[in-house]
């Protein structure tokens, strides 16, 4: 059913998403880099890291990227390179979130969608998991494609599915560090690790480093750990 121009004046979050679905990828490249840094993005010579970035989304269209981006699909590449011990293990995997069914899962898993960031549930109790809940939410993230929210190309043809993994924690912090590497022509130049993710109670902490492992003073999203890990 097509909604009215009424709906949309009053939903303004769901205009913006459905205006952003219909534009061409320059152009909606072009305007998020106004609104963001405040002066014209150059794609015809792009000069710093994050124009390039810009270019990039719109000529490097590697098929091989859709399945680095689709978090079930890229544990058998990884697996068939360094070998499966290296991947966390997957429990179930359904297309619909109706289809969810935790019956056979251990007490303990997590739960998350493959193709966007953040659509993640943390079970450390299955008898006191919100099913229900947890369904509503992979509804509303499964009808989202993650392309349209900063035209990363990777995403646009993965197909949505959750699944289920293995639960995992350092059992001295009962946090689980998450490591990136920032690569630049096949060589790790920095890192940042990411932690008390796991701390309903704490907000997550990304803390930068060089290739010497040395502290670098900058943030990004969230604040620097209070205790560096």
């Amino acid at each position: 059913m097509k909604k009215s121009i009424a709906y949309y004046l009053t939903h303004p979050q769901i205009a913006m998403s459905a205006l952003m679905e219909i534009l061409s990828d320059r152009y909606a490249i072009e305007q998020q880099w106004k609104s963001c840094m405040d002066y014209f993005l150059d794609l015809e010579n792009p000069k710093t890291y994050n124009e390039k970035l810009q270019w990039l989304k719109l000529h490097d269209h590697n098929p091989l990227y859709t399945t680095l981006v689709d978090k079930y699909k890229v544990k058998e590449w990884v697996a068939d390179i360094i070998g499966e011990e290296y991947v966390i293990p997957t429990l179930a995997m359904w297309h619909s979130a109706d289809d969810i069914d935790i019956s056979s899962l251990p007490k303990r898993f997590v739960l998350k969608c493959n193709h966007d960031s953040g659509s993640v549930i943390v079970c450390k109790d299955k008898a006191t998991f919100d099913l229900n809940a947890a369904k509503e939410l992979f509804k509303k993230a499964l009808k989202k494609n993650f392309y349209y929210h900063s035209r990363e190309w990777p995403y646009k043809n993965v197909k949505p599915c959750v699944f289920a993994e293995a639960y995992m924690e350092d059992e001295t912090t009962h946090d689980l560090p998450d490591y990136k590497f920032f690569c630049f022509n096949g060589e790790a130049k920095s890192l940042f690790i990411a932690s008390e993710r796991m701390n309903n109670n704490t907000e997550t902490r990304f803390d930068f480093f060089d290739r010497q492992f040395n502290h670098i003073d900058v943030t990004n999203g969230h604040p620097n750990a209070d205790k560096l890990p």
